[in-house]
């Protein structure tokens, strides 16, 4: 029987991976803020100003590009003047879309220097539903502008001398339901009137008003119809598609599934639902194409995305398990953006700390780093890079319960200047799988390096008292390299695993 072949060569056209395809998403929902990022500077957890420091020293460690927030569905009742000032001030309101409590202690400023913390970009998402147009333009002044203004001189006397220059701005949130139950028609007339001249209040200067990035309400499984209305709307006279620079769509997957004592078969159907996520991307990119002008190409964003399984609700706080079965999802969605990088520039795991599929989970003093944190930091060289392509020859398949196949290897390989990074998972959860990397013929490595994630059990996770359970591991691999093409021979990649090579050396990328 043949050993199956992973076989790298460089693309015709260069496609760069957007570093922003790992970015993350944090709002005022379950124990994602309050316990999870901001503590309160009188609390016997360790904190910096009221920031919670082993979970600000978690995230720095992954630097996610960006951080949405302050939501999701919470934006939409979210007023900013609430959450500025001295914090005796600020008014207590009650957060009845998710259920909890909202003291307003987490605001404006406190998410900028959360942001400036972990290495993050502020996202900031202005509320459509309840707001005004006027409240999100002072918004976006009271963020980015240096005139001199009654807005400005606000910030600055609540200690903010300088404009942070926040880039991304979603003008709005689900708009086709909770975020105001608009009809396209009437989400075009609102984008309309909030996008206008909101570019250069975002920058303070006509000039340099591209450097804002305003990001319009995209679609979800439930409404596939709302980004093709939207952005013919926006072509319709007055033509401002100029306005438009990403669509953003929203997509959670496993909501038919339990997230911690499932079987084996679940591992399989939780794949197998990456097939609808690539549905949805071909749908949304080719749209975001048609509508793109060479002088203004339309982006693609995935505003939220990750798992979100049956019964996460209110009643515990929308925390659920982060098995292994999440780190082997995650990687092979990765994988699949990066197959849609010349369009798709931006997705938002959903949530960041303890809600959801996080990356940081905290239980009292005590933050466990998740299996999925570790896909983030290991996926780290993959930002920025070059996209590959990955051919797999002889490569095993899996027979799935919907009868439908998938290769057991899911693969993903980029080049810079340090020289190539691939990334392998295996999903079979029983077969470990043996195989050759053939690298590109212009490629000459001079050292090697790897390391692997994987657990005896598909259902395993961190946890407070057992906080390493899942996490990766180096291990040693050697070239074996030939006079006219350099390869790996008999690399075993280990069932239910995901491993991350990197090979360091000149020339495996000729331009960027």
């Amino acid at each position: 029987m043949a050993v199956p072949m992973i076989r790298l060569a460089a693309r015709r056209r260069a496609v760069r991976v957007s570093p922003y395809l790992y970015s993350g998403f944090a709002e005022h929902f379950g124990r994602c803020i309050y316990d999870g990022i901001w503590v309160g500077c009188d609390s016997d957890i360790a904190n910096e100003d009221g920031l919670r420091r082993d979970t600000v020293e978690a995230l720095a460690d992954i630097a996610l590009p960006a951080v949405r927030w302050p939501g999701g569905n919470w934006a939409e009742y979210y007023h900013w003047r609430d959450g500025i000032g001295p914090l005796q001030k600020r008014p207590q309101r009650y957060n009845i879309e998710w259920g909890i409590p909202e003291s307003n202690a987490f605001g404006t400023h406190e998410y900028m220097r959360f942001c400036a913390a972990i290495g993050s970009e502020p996202y900031l998402v202005l509320n459509v539903a309840s707001g005004t147009v006027q409240e999100g333009r002072d918004w976006v002044e009271y963020c980015n502008s240096e005139h001199d203004s009654e807005i400005v001189r606000l910030r600055q006397a609540n200690g903010q001398e300088k404009a942070w220059r926040v880039k991304f701005w979603d003008i709005g949130n689900e708009s086709w339901h909770s975020g105001g139950q608009f009809r396209s028609q009437d989400y075009v007339a609102a984008y309309r009137r909030y996008s206008n001249k909101l570019r250069m209040l975002g920058t303070g200067d006509r000039d340099k008003a591209s450097a804002v990035r305003l990001i319009a309400c995209g679609a979800c499984p439930l409404y596939r119809d709302w980004d093709a209305e939207f952005l013919a709307g926006m072509k319709q006279t007055p033509n401002m598609l100029h306005m438009v620079d990403y669509i953003s769509d929203h997509i959670y997957q496993g909501r038919g599934l339990v997230d911690r004592d499932f079987p084996d078969e679940d591992h399989y159907r939780l794949l197998s639902e990456l097939d609808i996520l690539e549905t949805e991307l071909q749908r949304a990119t080719s749209l975001a194409r048609a509508y793109s002008a060479e002088h203004h190409p339309i982006g693609l964003a995935l505003g939220e995305w990750g798992t979100w399984y049956k019964d996460v609700w209110i009643p515990n706080q929308f925390s659920q398990a982060n098995t292994l079965r999440d780190a082997l999802f995650t990687a092979s969605a990765f994988h699949l953006f990066h197959n849609y990088a010349d369009t798709l520039q931006m997705a938002n795991m959903s949530m960041t700390v303890n809600a959801l599929q996080c990356l940081v989970q905290t239980w009292g003093p005590v933050a466990v780093k998740t299996p999925t944190f570790h896909i983030f930091r290991m996926h780290k060289p993959h930002r920025n890079g070059i996209l590959v392509d990955c051919a797999l020859v002889d490569a095993p398949m899996l027979r799935l319960a919907d009868g439908s196949a998938r290769a057991a290897l899911s693969v993903s390989a980029t080049a810079s200047e340090e020289g190539l990074f691939v990334s392998v998972v295996n999903n079979d959860l029983s077969t470990d799988i043996t195989a050759h990397i053939l690298l590109p013929a212009a490629f000459t490595p001079t050292s090697v390096s790897a390391e692997r994630l994987t657990a005896p059990d598909i259902r395993t996770m961190n946890t407070a008292d057992d906080p390493h359970a899942v996490s990766p591991t180096p291990f040693s691999v050697e070239m074996n390299a030939s006079r006219s093409q350099p390869y790996l021979r008999h690399l075993t990649f280990p069932a239910k695993s995901v491993t991350a090579v990197q090979f360091r050396g000149r020339g495996a990328v000729a331009s960027g």
